[in-house]
C-alpha cells in the first residue's frame, strides 16, 4: 500500500483542523441567532479558523513567512488586469450561486443582508471583505498551494479549487468557490505575488458588501414582505445570470490572456 505522500498529509490535518472549527463556529453563530456580535464573531474565527493553522504551517514545516508567501511586487498593469479580471467573473460566480440556489438555501446573501443592515460599512467590510480575504488566502494561496506548487499548475490549480470548495462546508458555496479558488491560483501563479489573489478576493467579498449597502434599507424589508408567489422566478435569475456570464466570457479570457504574457518572463522560468 502506497504511502501519502507528506504535502497531502499536512493539507488534509489542516482541512480537518478547519472543518473542526467550522462546524464549531456555525453552531455557536446559530446559538446566539447571529446576534449583536457577529461581525466581530467572523474577524475572530477567521483567525482561529485560517491564521492559526497557517501559523502552524509555519512552525510544522520551519518555514519562515518568505518561504510561502511570494512578495513579488504587482505593478500597475498587473493590479488593474486583477482588478479587470476579477469583476468579470462576477456575472459567472452570480450564476452558479444562482443554480446552486435552486436546491439549497443561499446563507450567504442572508448574512451579508444581516451585516449590512446591523453594522457600518467599514466594520461590513471588515468582516465580510478584509478577514477573508487576508487570512483565507494566507491558508490556501499560501501554505496549501505551496504543498503542491511542485505540481503543473493545472493540477496544483484544480487541487487548491477543490479544497477552498470543500472548506465553504456547504454545497451553495462549492461550485464558485472551487471555480474562484482555481483562477486564484493563477493568479498567484502569473503574478509570483501572493496580493494578487488577495486583491481579487476583496474585490468580490468587498463589491457585494457595498453593493447590499446601496440598497435602501426600506426595500429590503418590503421585498421581505412579498409573497413567494409573487417573488421573480429563481429559473429567470439563473438565465439572466447565464445571459451576462456569457457576454462577459471573452473579455475575461482576453484579460486573463494578457496577464498570462504580460508576466511570462516571471512565470516561465
Amino acid at each position: 500500500m502506497s504511502k501519502i505522500p507528506r504535502g497531502y498529509k499536512l493539507v488534509f490535518f489542516l482541512i480537518i483542523y478547519i472543518v473542526v472549527v467550522t462546524v464549531f463556529a456555525g453552531a455557536l453563530i446559530n446559538l446566539l441567532n447571529i446576534g449583536p456580535g457577529f461581525a466581530h464573531l467572523t474577524i475572530i474565527f477567521q483567525v482561529i479558523m485560517f491564521f492559526v493553522p497557517f501559523v502552524a504551517y509555519l512552525v510544522l514545516t520551519k518555514q519562515r513567512v518568505t518561504d510561502v508567501l511570494p512578495l513579488r511586487p504587482l505593478g500597475l498593469k498587473n493590479l488593474c488586469l486583477i482588478v479587470g479580471i476579477t469583476f468579470t467573473t462576477l456575472p459567472m460566480a452570480g450564476f452558479l450561486s444562482a443554480v446552486t440556489s435552486l436546491f439549497v438555501t443561499n446563507y450567504v446573501a442572508e448574512v451579508l443582508t444581516h451585516v449590512t443592515a446591523n453594522y457600518p460599512l467599514w466594520l461590513a467590510l471588515l468582516a465580510i471583505g478584509v478577514a477573508p480575504s487576508l487570512f483565507e488566502e494566507l491558508m490556501f494561496r499560501g501554505a496549501v498551494y505551496k504543498e503542491f506548487a511542485h505540481l503543473p499548475i493545472k493540477k496544483a490549480a484544480l487541487l487548491n479549487g477543490l479544497f477552498f470548495g470543500i472548506i465553504h462546508m456547504n454545497l451553495q458555496q462549492f461550485f464558485y468557490a472551487f471555480a474562484l479558488g482555481v483562477l486564484f491560483s493563477y493568479f498567484l501563479y502569473y503574478t509570483g505575488s501572493i496580493l494578487a489573489p488577495i486583491i481579487a478576493h476583496f474585490v468580490i467579498n468587498g463589491f457585494n458588501t457595498i453593493l447590499i449597502f446601496s440598497i435602501p434599507q426600506e426595500l429590503l424589508e418590503e421585498a421581505e414582505q412579498i409573497p413567494y408567489y409573487q417573488q421573480p422566478s429563481p429559473i429567470m435569475t439563473v438565465v439572466v445570470m447565464g445571459v451576462l456570464s456569457l457576454i462577459f466570457v471573452p473579455l475575461f479570457v482576453f484579460l486573463l490572456r494578457d496577464l498570462r504574457e504580460h508576466n511570462k518572463e516571471h512565470y516561465a522560468l
